[in-house]
C-alpha cells in the first residue's frame, strides 16, 4: 500500500455517513421500525396484563366433607396452598355429623346449598374417591364444581403418606424442593440461570448478527460498486485513493447500522419500562414475567458473569464481527464491474454468512466437546457470531477473547486492503486481478 494510501478517507467517510443516513429509506425504516417495536411492546404488555386480570372469585363459597374412608388423617388444611387465588374465598369444613342425618338437613334446607358442594370421600379397595354432590337447586355447573374440588387431591395425597406411619419431619423432607447443577472436575458450578442463557443468548445474538450482515452486506456492496461505471470516479480518484474510498464507505456503513440498531434497541427498552408501567396500571397485580427471569438469574448469581471488562470487550468485539462481514462483503463489491452481476455475486457472500450462522446456532444445543468450541470461537467465520457471547457468559477467559478479537480484526484489515486493491485494479488495470499487480 503506498504511503499515501488513505488519503481521503475521512472525507469519503463524512460524505457516504451523510448520504445513507439522509435517505427518505433510512429514516423511515429506522423511525417507523422503532415506533412499531416501541408500540408493539406495549401493546403486548397491555394485552397481557388484560387477559392476566385477577381472576373472578369462584362462585363455589362452601365445602363440606364427609370422610368414609380409613383415611383418618385426612385434612382439608392444604387446600388453600394448592388453590389459586380464585378459591381464596372458599370455605372448606370437615362435617363431624353422619352422612345420612347430614343429608335430611341439606334437604331440609336446600337453598342455603346452592352454592355449596358437600364432598363425599370413600374407599373402595385400594382407592381412594370423591363423590361430589350438589342440591338440585343449585346455581353451580359441573365444570365449576370440578375446578373447586381439584385441589384437595393434594390433602388426600398427604393425608395418605401420613396414614402410612410417615412423621411430620419426614413429611417435612419429602416436601421439600429438589434443584440441580452442572459441574465439571476443577470448575464452579454452573445454576440453571447460567444453563438457560448459555443456550438462549447465543441463539438470539447470532440471529440478530445474521439479519444484520445480510441486511447490510448487499448496500455495501452496491455502495462500492456506485461510481465504478460513471465519470464521477475520475474526480473522486484526484482527491482521494482506492483504500481510503473502501475503508470510508464500509465505515460509514457500520456506522450508520450501528446507529439504526442502537434506535432500534433503545425503543425495544423503553418499550419494555412503559410497557411494565402500563401493564400495572391495567392490572396493579401484574408481574412481569422478563423481570422475573432477571430476578431468578440475578439470584443464581449470573450477574458475575456480566463483568465491566466482558461487556466492553463484548461489545467491541460484536461491532468488530460485523465489520468482519461488511470486508468480505466490501471484497465481492469491489470485484463486481455492473450493479446487474451484484445478486449472483451476492450469493458467495451468503455462505459464510450460513455456515457462520447455522453453527453457532446450533452448537448451543448440540452438547459440543471443548475442542470443536475452541475452533468455533477462534475461526472468524464463527466468531463474529459466538464468541461475544461467550465472553460475556464468562463461558471464554478475557485473554482468550482478547486473542480471537485480534485475529478476526487481522483478518478484517486483510480483507479491506484486498478490496481496496482489487478495486484499485478494476479501475486502472482493467479488471485484472488484484495479486498479478504491485502496488504502487
Amino acid at each position: 500500500m503506498e504511503r499515501n494510501g488513505m488519503q481521503g478517507l475521512r472525507t469519503i467517510f463524512q460524505f457516504s455517513w451523510k448520504q445513507t443516513i439522509k435517505t427518505k429509506g433510512f429514516i423511515l425504516s429506522t423511525l417507523g421500525i422503532g415506533i412499531l417495536l416501541l408500540a408493539g411492546i406495549m401493546v403486548v404488555y397491555g394485552l397481557i396484563a388484560h387477559f392476566s386480570s385477577k381472576d373472578e372469585p369462584s362462585p363455589v363459597k362452601h365445602i363440606y366433607i364427609i370422610n368414609e374412608s380409613d383415611l383418618k388423617e385426612f385434612s382439608p388444611e392444604y387446600y388453600h396452598m394448592q388453590a389459586s387465588e380464585e378459591f381464596s374465598e372458599v370455605e372448606v369444613s370437615m362435617v363431624a355429623k353422619e352422612k345420612e342425618a347430614y343429608f335430611e338437613e341439606v334437604m331440609a334446607k336446600p337453598e342455603e346449598y346452592t352454592e355449596a358442594i358437600i364432598l363425599l370421600l370413600s374407599q373402595e379397595e385400594e382407592e381412594y374417591k370423591f363423590t361430589a354432590i350438589t342440591v338440585e337447586e343449585t346455581a353451580l355447573s359441573d365444570s365449576e364444581v370440578l375446578d373447586a374440588v381439584e385441589p384437595l387431591e393434594q390433602s388426600v395425597f398427604m393425608g395418605k403418606l401420613t396414614h402410612s406411619g410417615i412423621t411430620p419431619k419426614q413429611l417435612a423432607v419429602l416436601s421439600t424442593p429438589i434443584s440441580y447443577e452442572t459441574k465439571d472436575a476443577g470448575e464452579e458450578s454452573k445454576s440453571f440461570g447460567i444453563i438457560l442463557m448459555s443456550m438462549v443468548l447465543p441463539m438470539i445474538f447470532s440471529f440478530v448478527i445474521y439479519m444484520m450482515v445480510l441486511l447490510y452486506g448487499q448496500s455495501i456492496s452496491k455502495s462500492v460498486i456506485a461510481e465504478k461505471n460513471s465519470k464521477i470516479i475520475e474526480t473522486l480518484l484526484t482527491s482521494t485513493r482506492p483504500y481510503a474510498i473502501i475503508f470510508g464507505k464500509v465505515l460509514a456503513q457500520v456506522l450508520a447500522a450501528v446507529t439504526q440498531i442502537f434506535i432500534w434497541v433503545l425503543c425495544i427498552g423503553l418499550g419494555i419500562v412503559f410497557g411494565h408501567y402500563l401493564a400495572l396500571a391495567i392490572n396493579p397485580e401484574f408481574k412481569d414475567g422478563l423481570f422475573e427471569v432477571v430476578k431468578m438469574l440475578k439470584d443464581q448469581n449470573l450477574a458475575s458473569a456480566f463483568s465491566p471488562v466482558a461487556i466492553i470487550i463484548a461489545l467491541i468485539y460484536a461491532i468488530v464481527g460485523f465489520v468482519f462481514y461488511c470486508s468480505i462483503a466490501s471484497l465481492i463489491g469491489a470485484n463486481v464491474s455492473k450493479m446487474e452481476d451484484l445478486g449472483s455475486a451476492m450469493s458467495v457472500y451468503q455462505v459464510p454468512v450460513m455456515i457462520g450462522f447455522f453453527v453457532s446456532y446450533f452448537i448451543p444445543l448440540s452438547g459440543a466437546n471443548e475442542t470443536l468450541l475452541q475452533v468455533v470461537r477462534y475461526v472468524p467465520v464463527t466468531s463474529a457470531f459466538m464468541t461475544p457471547v461467550d465472553i460475556l457468559l464468562g463461558n471464554m477467559s478475557l485473554l482468550g477473547g482478547i486473542l480471537s478479537l485480534v485475529i478476526i480484526l487481522a483478518v478484517t484489515i486483510v480483507f479491506l486492503v484486498l478490496a481496496g486493491r482489487c478495486y484499485k485494479n478494476k479501475i486502472f488495470y482493467n479488471g485484472k486481478p488484484f495479486f498479478f499487480m504491485k502496488s504502487k
